[in-house]
């Protein structure tokens, strides 16, 4: 089913035509489809299949951009689930602001929960590290590596505080935030029209689990 709704975003035509860039589109689905099955899937005496997530449109469409017409992928692995990363702020009718952003750095953290609590402790450590000596983030006792953790303000020159934000997305937020705070500071848009404007990443950034080999 996950499948079919990958697929469903190509025209019939080029479904119906059966050549090569219709094998092509339906093998390149099957593996984003058996990937999410292989990690998403279980017993349910073990814990809850997201079925409803899995054969939404919105994964299908997701899955669907990341095909290329002209190049099979040699490994997918399985769409994450809401994210890792949260962000929220808020303000009061004083101008009070709060900004905050947690991460467990993969979807499901170091998979360790802290006691009782329910609470997933997060893997970021592991992530942000290299094994590379000489390495700016080289793995060394009582060392914190770099993180992607990102979300800002802004303040008035007189110390008001005038505007908190951030976003989700590693490398993503401070591109995002970038584009944002232009669009408010430069480009005079409110909030609601900078939030909407449409987003460009370059990619990858600095997160060495996006890097290539010589630069973890």
């Amino acid at each position: 089913l996950e499948a079919l709704n990958i697929v469903e975003q190509a025209p019939s035509s080029l479904l119906a035509g059966g050549g090569d860039a219709a094998v092509h589109l339906m093998s390149e689905a099957l593996k984003r489809a058996y990937a999410d099955r292989l990690g998403h899937a279980r017993d349910p005496r073990a814990g809850a299949t997201p079925l409803d997530w899995l054969l939404s449109k919105d994964l299908a469409a997701m899955r669907f951009a990341t095909i290329d017409p002209d190049r099979a992928a040699a490994g997918v692995a399985p769409a994450m689930q809401d994210g890792d990363t949260t962000y929220l702020c808020v303000a009061d009718g004083q101008g009070m602001m709060v900004s905050l952003i947690q991460s467990v750095s993969a979807a499901f953290g170091s998979g360790i929960i802290a006691g009782d609590t329910g609470i997933v402790l997060n893997n970021r450590v592991g992530r942000g590290f290299s094994l590379i000596d000489g390495h700016p983030n080289h793995y060394a006792p009582g060392r914190k590596p770099m993180s992607t953790l990102n979300c800002y303000s802004v303040m008035s020159p007189a110390g008001e505080a005038l505007v908190v934000g951030g976003t989700p997305g590693g490398d993503g937020q401070p591109q995002w935030g970038l584009q944002a705070l232009t669009g408010l500071i430069d480009g005079g848009l409110d909030v609601q029209a900078a939030i909407e404007t449409p987003r460009w990443s370059n990619w990858p950034g600095t997160d060495p689990a996006d890097l290539p080999a010589p630069y973890r």
